[in-house]
């Protein structure tokens, strides 16, 4: 074939082949390690909107890269709006822990229990319906008019088996503070 373009009058054809076939110039092609950093980049066809679409991308840059955290990897402060990370995989049956209550005026109590957090919440729920206005949470869903139904609560933290016999209960109350 290039003999067939070289009688066309195309002179350059064999030395661009020379220069493809080039043992060096070949290694310049294969595929480059990808480098470790981190770095992401957007590509999109042009269009009239690419301003505009460049000036979203930008603002959210931090939520492409990042990406949002699951439902049960975060709470939110009810006042303030800054995010409380969970610390660890809790169930109804967990102890030394520090809970969440969530009301649905959209107020929070923080709370602690040394004993299952189920027993702990079945005693918050008497309490409302009993209507017990000696504790906070029952006092405020009782004023409210909210009902059993709509109490949520997170478990946000808890205080591991100490290993030197360390006071487990002093620990749960730091936190509770925090």
């Amino acid at each position: 074939m290039t003999f067939k373009f070289q009688e066309r009058g195309y002179p350059l054809l064999k030395e661009q082949r020379s220069q493809v076939e080039d043992p060096e110039r070949s290694q310049n092609n294969l595929s480059k390690p990808k480098r470790e950093g981190g770095r992401l980049t957007f590509v999109s066809k042009y269009n009239s909107m690419s301003s505009h679409i460049t000036k979203i991308v930008h603002k959210h840059w931090g939520l492409l890269r990042d990406g949002i955290p699951n439902c049960g990897e975060v709470i939110y402060h009810s006042h303030k709006g800054t995010p409380i990370k969970i610390k660890g995989h809790f169930t109804c049956s967990s102890t030394f822990v520090v809970y969440v209550i969530k009301c649905p005026s959209g107020l929070q109590y923080v709370g602690q229990t040394s004993r299952m957090v189920k027993d702990r919440i079945r005693k918050h729920k008497s309490a409302i319906k009993t209507k017990k206005i000696e504790q906070a949470v029952a006092c405020h869903f009782n004023e409210k008019g909210h009902g059993v139904l709509q109490l949520k609560y997170q478990v946000v933290d808890g205080v591991p088996i100490l290993h030197r016999r360390g006071d487990r209960l002093k620990q749960l109350l730091k936190m509770e503070a925090m």
